[in-house]
């Protein structure tokens, strides 16, 4: 079947779209969310983060000047979740698992907050108010984030210790660094099969397309903005959490 007036296939081939625009705009849409994936960045975990503004901005149309601070928080709760846990005599390799969920907590919590709480009133509204609140946002979060740690550092560095380090060309890499791109390989793959191979990704095309036919359609397109945000607020809380190992 096919989104009706968008001539989005669900088997998995574009069709003609039916508000002029084609199925190589489409594939142009998604190459330009994951291009944010690349190799640039990784070590660094900017390509972590990257994609998921990318995504908001693709389907909510919103600058959002506050991912920064997803970013920050992902950090600095990984840190703290990475400390209590290897306080306690679990195995170590599951520390871990505290940053992924340090990424979903934060990734979850504010992704919600602001979209409900704030974005929500703003999608109508003029570009330059939207960005002047996301920034405004965003320094309010950095000031919560002072309130809660403060200015000492946190350091988290032993899921970075247990995987060593390797010789690359007469050269040394920390195994943990070079595991980046391996997150970054999966997340961009989990992005691409998302839009391109699932029920949910043409939805999420039509709505980047236009959202008013989307919703005079019948797809929900509430749930779409509020899934989309959590989504990228995951991914930018992501790449601070995964990188906090590597700093203080």
């Amino acid at each position: 079947g096919t989104v009706a007036g968008f001539g989005i296939d669900f088997s998995g081939n574009y069709g003609e779209v039916g508000y002029g625009f084609s199925a190589a705009e489409l594939d142009f849409t998604i190459s330009g969310i994951l291009s944010d994936s690349d190799l640039s960045g990784l070590f660094d975990g900017n390509g972590l983060p990257t994609p998921g503004l990318t995504v908001i901005f693709g389907v909510l149309k919103i600058l959002n000047v506050a991912h920064g601070a997803f970013y920050a928080f992902g950090a600095y709760m990984s840190a703290t979740l990475i400390g209590a846990y290897y306080e306690t005599d679990l195995p170590e390799y599951g520390g871990f698992v505290a940053i992924f969920a340090a990424a979903l907590i934060v990734g979850v919590f504010f992704g919600f907050v602001l979209e409900r709480g704030l974005l929500r009133f703003l999608y109508h509204r003029d570009e330059h108010i939207i960005v002047l609140a996301t920034f405004a946002m965003f320094l309010v979060l950095e000031d919560v984030l002072l309130m809660i740690w403060g200015t000492d550092p946190y350091f988290a560095y032993q899921p970075m210790a247990l995987l060593g380090s390797v010789d690359i060309a007469d050269l040394t890499f920390d195994v943990y660094s070079l595991t980046l791109i391996g997150l970054a390989v999966i997340v961009a793959l989990a992005l691409w099969l998302g839009l391109t191979q699932t029920k949910w990704g043409k939805l999420l095309l039509a709505v980047i397309y236009d959202r008013e036919i989307s919703q005079a359609m019948g797809i929900n397109v509430t749930v779409v903005f509020l899934a989309t945000f959590i989504i990228g607020a995951i991914m930018g809380a992501l790449g601070g959490a995964y990188i906090a190992p590597t700093i203080s």
